[in-house]
């Protein structure tokens, strides 16, 4: 398993925003998903088979999720601009990472508190072993924000030891 992971640099809780993807394909795209991209970038490789996708998270793009209700609250459904509602979705990082690579097999966000990563492996070892694709690329990725400083300030450390990171994976049928 060849496994890449994206970390702030030592003592900080966020990526340097200079480290995030860029390019005309991310213009529109926010923190959560720029970070799903550049794990999935640097771990890509050519899997000879077809290739499934999946976006692991435990909060998914919450910051972009709070600003799209705080919106709803402030300026009601109509003041809340199409885009900035399609950043919120937990989904959106598969999405640019599907498109960004012609990635035409099945693809799929997991959610989990407890362990997101052994969650997507699980997945994936199932898709390997029904045939529906020879090979998955496993992208696992959370962004800092409100809801990791909240539980820090409430437990007095991280949840599960989540902090802002991203990290990708192949899993190829026959090395599960």
């Amino acid at each position: 398993m060849n496994e890449v992971i994206f970390k702030p640099a030592a003592g900080e809780t966020r990526i340097a925003d200079e480290a995030l993807a860029a390019g005309k394909a991310l213009r529109r795209a926010g923190r959560f998903s720029k970070l799903a991209f550049l794990a999935a970038r640097t771990a890509c490789v050519n899997a000879n088979a077809p290739l499934g996708l999946i976006v692991g998270t435990v909060f998914g793009p919450h910051e972009a999720t709070s600003q799209v209700h705080n919106d709803i609250m402030d300026f009601g459904d109509a003041g809340v601009s199409p885009t900035a509602f399609s950043h919120s979705v937990h989904n959106v990082a598969a999405a640019y990472i599907a498109q960004a690579f012609n990635i035409t097999g099945p693809c799929l966000t997991v959610t989990d508190f407890e362990d997101v990563a052994a969650r997507c492996r699980e997945l994936a070892q199932c898709w390997l072993a029904s045939g529906t694709c020879g090979a998955v690329l496993v992208v696992v990725v959370d962004e800092a924000g409100f809801l990791f400083d909240r539980i820090e300030a409430e437990l007095g450390e991280p949840l599960a030891g989540v902090r802002e990171s991203a990290r990708a994976f192949y899993i190829l049928k026959g090395t599960e």
